[in-house]
């Protein structure tokens, strides 16, 4: 009963399913990012899900928007250096992260 007159489906084509949620957040919620580190990770998951916006069969105008809307909240309030603001860095940085599997188990 507490979310009756919520939508049931969100259609709406995005390259990645942080821009949906940085939307919302910024709809019904926008207090919610004055917690850098969530309007950090949506800002670095639509990076990451778009390839740096360099997939064109998947990335947006809407993946590009919303990352561009959260640059400004997620790099003053964590006061990153300015590598961390500059989106090709940042992608290079998590993709490496991502591939890195040092110290796993097989």
């Amino acid at each position: 009963e507490k979310y009756k007159d919520a939508r049931k489906y969100i259609r709406f084509p995005t390259g990645s399913c942080s821009s949906l949620l940085a939307s919302h957040i910024l709809e019904k919620r926008p207090e919610l990012l004055k917690d850098p580190v969530v309007s950090f990770f949506l800002r670095a998951s639509i990076l990451i899900d778009t390839k740096l916006f360099s997939d064109a069969g998947k990335t947006t105008p809407f993946d590009i928007e919303m990352c561009g809307k959260l640059l400004p909240i997620s790099s003053a309030t964590l006061r990153l250096s300015s590598d961390c603001v500059d989106d090709a860095y940042l992608y290079t940085i998590l993709r490496r992260a991502r591939l890195d599997t040092d110290g796993m188990s097989t």
